[in-house]
């Protein structure tokens, strides 16, 4: 996996994934997927908790913003169930919203309150995505673009836990490159969130002052 962000952010305990939530990040896998079934229990420690899956993601957040192009499953306390394009993806829900948005709301409400484990179950099969929330299917979406891409869990300002997380690839139906996210061409983030660790000094250059002090 590759962190996007703090590498605090995420951290290994007793057999989880766990984020802190803060500062806001993204953990994705190192390689991109196409078809496959998806599983993972997730909870929140504390009610209204937020975090996401993003499916068929870019490697690199979408400029300007700090998660990327991407269908995000919402794994949020009291809003699970959603799903939804951002950043550049597109998609067609399986219910129009209200407003037009490309956006499918789930059709119950399943998800435990914080503190008890939940399950998902996503499908990606040919541009079809489907996502069940403790056993049952309660969103979907059809014409997924991109429908080739990583996979990845996001922090975002709450502590998170992940565990049994497991993927069934199946067959390629051979996205072509304009369905396909963008690859990983070595780049990194040079700011992480928390500080200027990312960055060095050149020998003899003036340090960056800030204006405000000058």
């Amino acid at each position: 996996y590759t962190v996007i962000g703090a590498l605090s952010t995420w951290t290994i305990r007793d057999g989880m994934i766990v984020t802190s939530g803060v500062p806001i990040s993204v953990l994705r896998t190192d390689r991109q997927y196409e078809n496959f079934i998806l599983e993972l229990e997730w909870r929140h420690v504390h009610g209204g908790g937020n975090a996401g899956l993003f499916i068929h993601s870019d490697a690199l957040p979408a400029r300007g913003q700090p998660f990327t192009r991407s269908t995000e499953c919402q794994v949020m306390d009291g809003n699970h169930g959603d799903m939804f394009a951002i950043h550049g993806a597109t998609m067609v829900p399986d219910r129009p919203h209200p407003r037009g948005w490309m956006r499918c709301l789930p059709s119950e409400e399943r998800a435990n309150p914080a503190g008890e484990w939940n399950h998902y179950r996503v499908e990606s099969r040919d541009g079809r995505l489907t996502l069940a929330v403790n056993g049952k299917v309660v969103s979907g979406a059809s014409e997924l673009n991109p429908r080739k891409g990583y996979i990845c869990l996001e922090a975002e300002g709450s502590e998170a836990h992940f565990r049994n997380i497991r993927i069934q690839e199946l067959p390629s139906t051979n996205a072509t490159p304009e369905e396909t996210a963008e690859l990983d061409q070595g780049f990194q983030s040079l700011y992480n969130g928390v500080d200027l660790s990312g960055w060095r000094q050149e020998p003899g250059k003036p340090r960056i002052r800030d204006r405000r002090h000058s």
